[in-house]
Parts: C-alpha cells; structure tokens; sequence
C-alpha cells in the first residue's frame, strides 16, 4: 500500500459569538476528586463511564441519565487500572479494559460484571471500541491489536503484532467504508490500519514525539486523530489502494486529546490545555472553539463521546464532573458558509 507524505494545513479557528452558539453543562458526580477517563452511550439509554478518585486510590464504572441526573457508580479495583469503555450497537453490554490487571470487562446496565483475560504473551489492554460484525476491537500496550466476540457465545480473543517495537498503540476505532481498523502508535509517532485478518500497514507522522492518542471515524473515508503534544489534528483521507495525512496545526498550549464523530456528521473533540472542546466540519468547515464554563478553575475536558439523540458529552480530568453539549444544530450555517481548506 502507498501513501503520500504528510502535509499540513491550517484550519480557521473561530471564536467569539459563534462560540457560544452551542449549550454547554457541567453535571458533578458524587466524588468532588473524580476524573472521568473514558465515557460512551449505553444500550439503556444512559452515558457510562470510567472514574478514578487518585486521591483516595478508588475507581467506578459509572453511568448518568441523559438529563444529567441519576448517577450510579459501581466499584472497580483501583489497582487494575480501568482505562477505556465502550459499547457496540446491538449488544445489551458495555465493556471496558484494565490495563494494569490484562483483563476486558464486560457489564450489564445493571452493574453486573465479568471479566475475561487477555491471552498469555500480550499484556495491558488500553483503548476498545465496536468492532467489524459483532466483535470489539481493542489495543496492547504490549504492541498488539486484539478482538473479541461482543454476543454472549463463549468469548473468543484473537491479537495481532505490530510490526513496529515500542508502538505503544493507545486508541482504535473501525472504518465503515473499507472495513478495517485504525489505531494510534505513540511510542513510536505513527498511526496504522489493520484487516480484519491481521495485515497492519503504519503512517509515520511528520514529526516524531507529538503523541497521537484518540482517532475517531469521519464520514467520507476520512479519520482524524488528535497529537496531544503536537497540538495539531491529523486528517488520514482513508482511499484504500492508496491513503495519506494531512495535519493541522491549533495554538500551541492547546493540548488536544480525544476526539469523536458526533450526531451532526462533524468531529468534536477535546482540548485538555486550554479549557476548551472543538468542533471541525469533515469536508469544508473552519474549526470552531467552545470555552466550558468556569474553565479557568482547574477544569480540563479530556474523554468525549456521541451522546443520546443529538448531544455530545465530554469528562473532565479534575473536579468530578462530566459535560454535555447540546444545541449543535446552531453551528451548521457556520460550516455551510463554504469555507474551504
């Protein structure tokens, strides 16, 4: 397969009275030290969620109403470090990953938990997402790629190395129109896709050290991805036979780090630096940037993920709250305006 260089481009940044188009909320949950590491929407209807307290060494597998009421966390070791959660369409499950004890967690939305192993040689499951059919698809830190049948049948694990030594892959999603994965390497600088048969192929970024972390689906055989130190957006133009990278820089000292494919057929994604999420049109479209409130108090917006009906919900790394942005509609005219990159 063959890509072309990276190149980079610069997205328009808007702020101002565009930015407070868009309904932003703040829900606390019940631990005032709370931080929310990965969220995603349930099979009931409801937001679940990941929570460390590192003050008082406790983790939760949570869930919230989609009117931001009704908390109800269920206890996880601390030690086992829940990580990442997700849930795929058509399952009655949510499952998440420990990476400290190589286990994959798998709950009913009553809080009913099972766990399952990695197999032996592979270690550290990071991030999960759904899968090709009814499978997830998760990440190694031991530098492999796995899944895992979602149903109820006896669980089944395949994994897959990475050519690469010291990839680290962190994040994974799955393309709808080529029906392969992509996943983010920060060890080693490179995002890469997978078959579903194990053939992995890698894209090294322009610069190395800019901590590629979560990656997300667009529309239009596009993915993007966040470079948490790199402060800049890649844009992989997913075309098959042939696939390449475009970057665009933000302002530095933004930090972007997880980013989704949101309801309105637009990435949000966060900005755990600067007090901020963002939003980019997939073809044409200007970034725009919303301040959460109160971001000036130490509140950091890092997990973010599609809500229920047309929301987008982020976590935030301290202070024991999650979001909820609504009201998206409101930023259409603003992209239809024919803004070009």
């Amino acid at each position: 397969m063959l890509h072309r260089p990276v190149l980079s481009a610069l997205l328009l940044a808007l702020t101002g009275s565009v930015a407070s188009a868009v309904t932003i909320e703040e829900f606390d949950l019940p631990n005032p030290h709370g931080v929310v590491t990965s969220l995603t929407r349930g099979p009931d209807g409801r937001m679940w969620f990941i929570e460390y307290d590192y003050t008082a060494f406790k983790a939760w597998l949570g869930r919230i109403d989609a009117d931001g009421t009704n908390v109800v966390e269920f206890p996880l070791a601390y030690n086992a470090g829940p990580n990442t959660i997700a849930h795929i369409e058509g399952d009655d499950s949510i499952w998440f990953t420990e990476t400290s004890a190589g286990l994959l967690g798998r709950s009913d939305v009553n809080g009913s938990i099972v766990f399952s192993p990695v197999p032996m040689g592979t270690s550290g499951p990071v991030g999960i997402a759904p899968g090709i059919g009814m499978k997830l698809v998760f990440t190694l830190s031991s530098g492999a790629i796995g899944t895992v049948n979602s149903d109820f049948s006896p669980v089944h694990i395949d994994t897959f190395p990475i050519p690469t030594g010291g990839a680290n892959p962190l994040r994974v999603t799955t393309a709808t129109t080529f029906l392969d994965y992509w996943f983010t390497e920060q060890g080693a600088s490179k995002v890469a896709r997978m078959t579903p048969d194990g053939d992995i192929h890698e894209f090294p970024l322009e610069k190395v050290g800019t901590y590629p972390l979560g990656i997300t689906p667009g529309n239009t055989g596009r993915f993007w991805f966040t470079e948490r130190t790199g402060n800049a957006l890649g844009e992989i133009i997913d075309q098959g036979d042939l696939s390449y990278i475009v970057e665009h820089p933000l302002a530095a000292g933004t930090g972007p780090f997880e980013i989704a494919f949101g309801p309105d057929n637009h990435v949000w994604f966060t900005e755990v630096d600067s007090g901020k999420v963002g939003v980019v049109a997939n073809i044409n479209g200007p970034i725009i940037e919303f301040m959460i409130p109160n971001a000036n108090t130490n509140r950091h917006p890092a997990a973010i993920a599609r809500g229920i009906g047309q929301t987008v919900w982020f976590g935030e790394f301290a202070g024991g709250r999650i979001g909820r942005i609504s009201d998206l509609y409101t930023i259409d005219p603003v992209f239809a305006a024919g803004f070009e990159r």
